[in-house]
């Protein structure tokens, strides 16, 4: 097991890397003042495909610049071509052979495959990128369940090119008690474990700190009927997970510090990647624009009755280190994190080498709500990333940003 520490990115801010600060092309909604909308001159593709970018679930970028992405609200894959025409939908609702009863997860798989993951731990369905079936690969939910040891059907699942995937599984926490009303805590915790398709052999990535939470005060569920029933909810600190890399590899942090562990998929941990770097402080103006930002996602949404809950929600005093991790094509790890902008949100990335070392850190895009698990998908190629966002109305649209690697 190696440990890297790094105390300065090999790079300084200004000669690394940048994302392009609009974005070259987005799917979805076209109206005046949206990220769709097209300005004299710019490079972005119009394309008025509102029903169709819904409830997105996955995205990749192919080699060629067209674009698939999953419709869990659709039930079908979606190809669009570099110029923004969406060219075939593949799949559709069903128990057929091609078809999906609620489909979770999108793979692209190098050169010409998409694999679609159904819900339930349900079957896996593999097209080329023309849309011809290729077949499916069923998954024996009790010889699954039996290797799992405490999982369900519901657990969230992360899957693997080679077939397996790495499943989230709750821990019960003796004698654990709920604290008080107006407690911050973590949940108990969480174990990830690698679970092989082909064996049903399942080894362990090790137990690690569940979701930090906020014990909402029975004066703040009496606001709205609707958060009579909300006891708890979730704030911004808890364990992530990215796969990805040559070989295959599974991150994994606590996010309370800045420290990430590299697995192989046997189990054995490779590498710890550190940085020395010290907390950002929360001051008031970022906790305040954190809860504009929340309370515009709960307008968005339909959810008014939210606002009081997110208008109340404790301040912090230091952001977690990590708010989110991705692995991109060429196996560089990238972390979300916040700066001290007192954007409230966070809003640049730390890229790693494969090796651990820090490269340097990227800003933007200009949106908080990116990557946030398979919710709201992100996808890192070699040259651009591609993002799910979501209009001032609640309609999504996928954003495609340039990497600009000439710094």
């Amino acid at each position: 097991m190696e440990i890297v520490e790094n105390h300065r990115p090999e790079r300084p801010a200004g000669r690394f890397w940048r994302l392009s600060r609009d974005p070259e092309f987005v799917l979805g909604v076209n109206e005046p003042g949206l990220a769709g909308a097209q300005a004299p001159g710019d490079s972005v593709v119009r394309d008025d495909l509102e029903g169709t970018v819904f409830d997105v679930r996955g995205l990749a970028r192919l080699p060629d610049g067209r674009v698939a992405l999953l419709s869990q609200g659709n039930h079908q894959i979606f190809i669009f071509e570099p110029s923004g025409t969406l060219s075939r939908g593949i799949g559709g609702r069903g128990n057929g052979p091609g078809e999906f009863v609620g489909p979770e997860h999108l793979q692209y798989l190098p050169p010409d495959t998409l694999a679609v993951w159904d819900q339930w731990m349900g079957p896996v369905s593999y097209f080329d990128t023309t849309g011809t079936f290729l077949g499916s690969r069923r998954i024996d939910l009790g010889r699954m369940l039996g290797a799992l040891s405490g999982g369900s059907a519901e657990s969230p699942t992360t899957p693997l090119a080679d077939g397996s995937f790495v499943v989230r599984v709750q821990r019960p926490r003796p004698n654990f008690t709920r604290p008080g009303d107006g407690t911050v805590f973590r949940y108990p915790p969480v174990e990830f474990v690698r679970l092989d398709l082909r064996t049903y052999v399942s080894r362990s990535l090790g137990t690690w700190d569940g979701a930090e939470v906020w014990a909402v005060p029975q004066g703040t569920r009496n606001a709205a009927p609707e958060l009579s029933d909300i006891e708890e909810t979730d704030l911004v600190l808890d364990s992530r997970i990215a796969i990805g890399g040559d070989p295959a590899s599974v991150y994994i942090t606590n996010a309370d510090r800045n420290e990430v562990l590299r697995f192989s998929l046997d189990g054995t941990l490779v590498r710890v990647i550190r940085r020395t770097t010290g907390p950002v402080g929360v001051t008031a103006a970022a906790d305040a624009a954190r809860k504009e930002h929340l309370v515009w996602l709960a307008e968005s949404m339909g959810q008014d009755y939210l606002v009081t809950m997110m208008e109340a929600l404790p301040r912090r005093a230091y952001y977690p280190a990590i708010a989110s991790l991705a692995v991109d094509s060429e196996g560089n790890l990238w972390t979300r994190e916040w700066s001290t902008s007192e954007t409230g949100m966070p809003n640049q990335w730390s890229v790693f080498s494969q090796e651990g070392r820090w490269l340097g850190v990227l800003e933007g895009p200009e949106d908080p709500w990116l990557c946030l698990g398979n919710v709201l998908p992100c996808w890192f190629g070699k040259d651009f990333v591609l993002v799910l966002r979501v209009d001032d109305y609640g309609r999504e649209m996928v954003a495609g940003y340039r990497i600009h690697k000439e710094g």
